[in-house]
């Protein structure tokens, strides 16, 4: 696995891969492109992500009843 660094990684999370593409046949251009498509799907997941955890915590915390 390999580490990949994001540009704007306001999560501060890491992101890995199993394996590179050919970086060399890849027009530079296409692979900002996709890096940064890639960087807003990753962040879009971890929003998800955390509005779930948010929602499920609350959801846990249940108020005592007074007998």
């Amino acid at each position: 696995m390999k580490e990949i660094i994001l540009k704007e990684n306001q999560s501060e999370r890491k992101c890995y891969i199993d394996d590179l593409p050919i970086k060399d046949l890849i027009p530079k251009e296409q692979i900002e492109i996709f890096i940064t498509a890639l960087a807003r799907e990753i962040e879009e997941i971890i929003r998800t992500k955390e509005k779930r955890r948010a929602y499920y915590e609350k959801s846990k915390v249940r108020p005592e009843v007074p007998p």
